[in-house]
């Protein structure tokens, strides 16, 4: 995606960043996401069943979650999975 904020897998909302970023894109590569972006906000990801997310060459445990939210980069690990989700139908 390029100069977007939302990402659509099957129809769903799978990647939500926070305004527009350059670009974002994401590959399934047989367990994991592969996420690329420029963005520099807050970008959540819905795991879809992903044992792991990767994102700047480090791996975050995805298993049991449906979504994480990344802030510049960073796990945010204090942020719930239902408050995610709602964002990402925004």
């Amino acid at each position: 995606m390029l100069g977007g904020g939302c990402l659509r897998w099957t129809g769903a909302a799978s990647l939500r960043a926070s305004g527009n970023a350059g670009y974002l894109t994401a590959r399934r590569m047989q367990q994991d996401w592969h996420v690329e972006t420029d963005g520099a906000g807050s970008l959540v990801v819905a795991t879809l069943g992903a044992q792991g997310v990767v994102l700047g060459g480090e791996k975050f445990p995805a298993a049991g979650r449906e979504s994480l939210r990344f802030v510049a980069g960073r796990l945010q690990q204090e942020y719930g999975a239902a408050n995610d989700l709602a964002e990402m139908k925004r």
